[in-house]
């Protein structure tokens, strides 16, 4: 876990890091396709992150609004980007994704 130690140490090093809302994106990927972390367990370290006082992110609601959707079994992803819309007052995210459609952010297009 030399990775991890790595970004621990780096956290406590730091009084400020910007977490760009993408990074938490490409991060549980990793975490599910690389390392098989379920989401749940992925979801409550992501919670832990964001309330550390050096942590800043953009839309930090909607960040939190992924998560909770990520919770309840939709892809992370697809809930991020359909919340960040959202906060840019979208009416609606149109997708051809069935899975992302389920969101009540997304309109399905069809194919």
């Amino acid at each position: 876990m030399k990775q991890h130690q790595q970004a621990l140490a780096l956290l406590k090093a730091l009084p400020k890091i910007y977490l760009s809302p993408i990074v938490l994106v490409e991060t549980v990927w990793v975490l599910s396709h690389f390392y098989k972390v379920n989401a749940e367990k992925q979801c409550q370290k992501l919670r832990e992150l964001l309330c550390l006082q050096c942590i800043m992110t953009d839309n930090r609601q909607a960040v939190l609004n992924g998560i909770v959707d990520y919770t309840n079994g939709y892809d992370f992803a697809d809930a991020m980007i359909g919340h960040h819309n959202n906060l840019r007052k979208c009416k609606t995210t149109w997708t051809f994704d069935k899975k992302a459609a389920r969101l009540k952010q997304f309109t399905r297009l069809e194919k």
